[in-house]
């Protein structure tokens, strides 16, 4: 029996419907193969605003910390008798760790070791009274008489709260990029995001000898421009790794690398009894314990 083919007229009807169709699904699928499009500088304002964790008052927050920083082998102090040593021992490797609990209550202990000795390099304690801050570099620590209206805010991880670079490089001229994603230190999938600066030029540009317990040693480099690389954990949002590097005319020098830890999330019945407490061998100046009765 003869069948009358199809008109050419219904065969592109048919054609056009299934085209339309794999449009239309393409469409749908495109968005799940293609992945939206990462703002470099809003990654880096979101990892600033720290681990989005949700803490109780019956928990603590533990972060924790590696920090590298450039010395200077040929630096040395006086030998003049009179002279005192700014710091007991150079290092360049610190531990940097941060206890905070949970449930808008402030209690806070953040530590700056020397991770070779477990030198107390800077110590900072917070509860709803009073805040305690040493240095060893500034003398005795020293009680701050707080209200319950007053928040201190800041970072809560001393020896890290000093300027790095000349405020002259806070205002960059170029932006942020993605330079790639990597495994991170984590085992986790994250991404590399770079800033490079380059410096003004002005008369005198040498930023004078720093120690390291306060910024990376940087008045033995001709310094052209500075980048900073930070690694960030694609799930969390958090900082991995930063790295602050000086450019200069034989190559790139790295100034400072703080490697994190994850944080860990703590039951406050197992913190010591004594986290809040100032250690022994710190000297201590409490002055409204000295402050003469009327």
């Amino acid at each position: 029996m003869y069948t009358k083919p199809a008109s050419n007229k219904g065969f592109r009807f048919l054609l056009l419907a299934v085209s339309m169709g794999m449009i239309a699904g393409l469409t749908i699928l495109l968005p799940t193969l293609v992945p939206p499009k990462i703002e470099a500088q809003a990654l880096i304002n979101a990892a600033k605003t720290g681990p989005g964790i949700e803490v109780d008052a019956d928990h603590v927050l533990y972060s924790r910390s590696t920090v590298y920083r450039r010395g200077i082998l040929s630096f040395q102090e006086p030998a003049d008798p009179y002279h005192r040593p700014s710091l007991p021992l150079h290092s360049d490797t610190f531990l940097s760790e941060t206890w905070t609990r949970g449930g808008n209550i402030r209690q806070i202990r953040g530590e700056f070791r020397d991770r070779q000795t477990g030198r107390m390099v800077s110590l900072m304690i917070e509860d709803e009274n009073s805040v305690f801050v040493y240095h060893e570099t500034t003398g005795p620590g020293i009680f701050i008489t707080t209200s319950n209206g007053l928040v201190t805010g800041g970072d809560s991880e001393p020896g890290q709260e000093e300027p790095l670079i000349d405020e002259a490089v806070q205002y960059p001229e170029t932006g942020y990029e993605i330079a790639g994603e990597i495994i991170s230190s984590w085992g986790k999938p994250a991404w590399i995001v770079r800033q490079r600066v380059k410096l003004p030029v002005i008369e005198d540009a040498n930023t004078g000898v720093l120690y390291p317990s306060q910024a990376p040693y940087m008045a033995d480099l001709d310094i052209q421009g500075m980048e900073t690389r930070w690694t960030i954990d694609r799930q969390s949002k958090i900082f991995v790794s930063t790295e602050n590097w000086a450019l200069t005319s034989t190559g790139a020098v790295l100034l400072e690398r703080v490697e994190m830890e994850e944080p860990q999330l703590l039951s406050l019945s197992s913190m010591p009894a004594t986290w809040l407490d100032v250690p022994d061998d710190i000297p201590v100046i409490n002055p409204s314990s000295q402050r003469k009765p009327p």
